[in-house]
């Protein structure tokens, strides 16, 4: 099977997104043999990217999955280009509204939120976004929307839904109308972090340190023969561990099948840390050793030092693996059967950084 999956850069100042497409099938020889899967859309422009990248690069004017990990400007706003710009055969998101009668007024109506606070505002945005994604793609034709959860679907026995559980996600729901975690709004200092190889500087993040809406992401995995991909969204600490949990008493062992992992949230420490980067790469290596896996992340072109945080690539880097971020520019993942495409320049990994300015 040839494969070759594609990371969008998104965000060329401070506001990281998500959009990735990807295809796989006997293309080499047949053109015409390939499934094309598109996992978020970024923002506006990463839609219009999406398009032209499908029409040029994999020659086809059709997306036959599509998948909304999560109600997030960032991940839907795009897939509204895809939607209206190509033809779609298949919808994977998740629809709160359908759960939750305040979620769907939420959705549906101008309720003047102000008072709620900016938190509750961006929520009602991104589930306008994405209710509106729901409404565009019945209007579109779009034959399948399915609400991807842990063991329920799959894509062409390729795609697979590791998290989260329905039981799970309506647990989340249920926090979704308090608007997720808000900033305290103290001023943080950043000071000097000295890093040594054996020891993560990488903290464990709080049970709340990442939003229910965030911990919502749809965790999705392709399995390309014998090369699998993990896909985590903005997916926190406790939605990494009940896909984890789930994978594990269904023996598949994350550490071992995974080839190439997305950090989830563009690299926040918010979203990671030592425990769950064992459970999904493995353990700390002796420095200098490196094994085959990958692991990439989408950040803005200045989204540093929160887009990724060095703590979070320090921690990967230790455990054998060179991850890549976007930072403003795309790359793509392929089958060894394929030639690179004309033009291209490989990705620059992320070095270990002994000594950084970060917030505490």
């Amino acid at each position: 099977m040839s494969y070759e999956v594609d990371v969008l850069a998104v965000g060329q100042e401070s506001d990281s997104g998500d959009a990735i497409a990807l295809r796989f099938g006997n293309y080499a020889q047949n053109p015409a043999d390939q499934k094309i899967v598109v996992i978020d859309g970024g923002y506006q422009d990463s839609g219009k990217a999406l398009v032209e990248l499908i029409r040029n690069t994999y020659g086809s004017n059709r997306v036959d999955l599509v998948v909304s990990t999560h109600p997030d400007n960032d991940h839907v706003s795009g897939l509204h280009v895809v939607l209206e710009e190509l033809e779609v055969g298949e919808l994977w998101m998740h629809r709160p509204w359908n759960m939750s009668a305040s979620i769907k007024k939420l959705a549906e109506e101008d309720r003047g939120l102000a008072a709620l606070g900016l938190s509750s505002n961006q929520l009602k945005k991104s589930l306008e976004a994405a209710y509106d994604l729901e409404k565009l793609a019945v209007k579109r034709g779009v034959s399948r929307i399915l609400d991807p959860f842990q063991g329920e679907v799959n894509f062409e026995n390729t795609i697979y839904v590791l998290g989260p559980s329905r039981s799970y996600y309506q647990s989340l729901v249920l926090e979704f109308e308090k608007g997720g975690t808000v900033s305290s709004g103290l001023i943080k200092l950043k000071k000097m972090i000295s890093e040594v190889w054996h020891k993560d500087e990488l903290l464990e993040p709080t049970d709340d340190a990442t939003s229910p809406r965030n911990n919502s992401s749809a965790i999705l995995v392709a399995a390309f023969g014998d090369q699998h991909f993990l896909f985590t969204a903005d997916a926190g600490v406790p939605a990494l561990a009940q896909a984890a949990d789930w994978a594990l008493a269904n023996k598949y062992d994350l550490t071992q099948k995974i080839k190439v992992l997305q950090i989830p949230h563009h690299g926040s420490k918010r979203n990671v840390g030592p425990a769950i980067l064992d459970r999904l790469i493995g353990p700390i290596v002796a420095q200098g050793q490196t094994n085959s896996k990958g692991a990439f992340m989408s950040a803005a072109a200045k989204g540093e030092p929160h887009h990724p945080s060095k703590r979070v690539t320090n921690a990967i880097v230790r455990r054998g693996v060179k991850p890549h971020a976007t930072q403003g520019q795309s790359f793509y993942y392929k089958s060894t059967d394929l030639a690179w495409r004309p033009g291209t320049k490989l990705a620059t990994p992320i070095e270990f950084c002994a000594s950084y300015d970060e917030e505490d």
